[in-house]
């Protein structure tokens, strides 16, 4: 009893606030996130995923290659289905746009992050 006398004068002569309501919510939230920061690793290693980066830019390029060096009437594959080259020109077409498509996700994902758009 006497404690909170104590307290209820302490809080009346100092003028002690409450904290707003979305304090709590948001230390925490930002508490989370930095947890979440140290103890996130990536799945492999930085230079197993270069490596696979450069294996697959190889294999594009070899592809591209082919396609475009290696006459249709050449290969040593014979296919039995009649295929237009629009098809493979639609194909290539796809795969450009796509890595364009991902380059720029890529770019505006680093953009934003740097500049933490959505970070308080």
């Amino acid at each position: 009893m006497e404690e909170d006398k104590r307290i209820k004068t302490l809080l009346q002569q100092f003028g002690v606030e409450e904290t707003s309501s979305t304090f709590s919510n948001s230390v925490m939230e930002k508490i989370n996130a930095a947890v979440l920061i140290k103890e996130t690793k990536p799945l492999l290693d930085n230079s197993i995923v270069n490596f696979i980066k450069i294996i697959f830019c190889l294999v594009v390029v070899m592809l591209a290659a082919c396609i475009l060096f290696i006459p249709f009437n050449n290969m040593p594959i014979i296919f039995s289905i009649n295929i237009s080259s629009n098809i493979y020109k639609q194909l290539f077409s796809f795969i450009i746009v796509f890595w364009i498509g991902m380059f720029i996700n890529v770019w505006l994902n680093k953009i934003w992050n740097s500049k933490k758009v959505f970070f308080l």
